[in-house]
């Protein structure tokens, strides 16, 4: 299994990725965790700090490991993008090239869509985005886990750090525990 993200795959910038919800995933699943690629800020359009980091860019590395499996997990900072620059229609565009892209990535490709993590009401972009992920998944035949309310139904004082954004380690375990049970995987240990 390779994955990759941002940084709810990094960790970053409260935790490493070893305590992510990638590892947890990956075990739970019984799959070897060859490789993580986990960069705070990025996505499908988002890149961190002007360099050429968007998972279109970083996937042809990814598929020298011939994974079973390849999740990608993002969209979050995408939604900020598509807010903040009017961006919506590259944010679409570029998730479905990435998506195609995917597939020569690895045999299987689990698509975590955007999670959304804060108090406040899931922003229409980050909506648009998910449907659009969903549809493009169903399309290609990719595995999709809808979590943009994964965290709804959680204490967010415990699973989310005081940045309101990034996931604590029981906020990881919870995204785990939501991917799993999407996957018809058990969280028994």
């Amino acid at each position: 299994m390779v994955a990759i993200g941002d940084s709810f795959v990094s960790g970053e910038p409260f935790l490493t990725s070893a305590d992510t919800f990638v590892p947890i995933v990956a075990e739970r699943m019984g799959m070897n965790l060859a490789f993580m690629d986990g960069q705070g800020g990025t996505g499908y359009i988002r890149d961190a700090h002007g360099r050429a980091d968007t998972f279109a860019h970083r996937l042809p590395d990814l598929a020298a490991f011939h994974a079973d499996l390849l999740l990608i997990s993002g969209g979050y900072n995408d939604t900020w993008e598509m807010r903040k620059r009017g961006a919506h229609d590259e944010a679409l565009t570029a998730a479905t090239k990435t998506l195609e892209l995917a597939r020569t990535v690895a045999r299987t490709v689990l698509v975590i869509g955007p999670i959304w993590p804060r108090a406040e009401a899931v922003p229409t972009e980050a909506v648009d985005l998910a449907d659009h992920i969903r549809a493009c998944c169903a399309r290609l035949g990719l595995g999709f886990v809808d979590s943009l309310h994964a965290f709804d139904a959680t204490d967010r004082t415990t699973a989310i750090d005081a940045d309101g954004t990034h996931p604590t380690r029981a906020g990881h375990a919870h995204v785990a525990a939501h991917v799993l049970a999407n996957c018809g995987v058990s969280d028994a240990h």
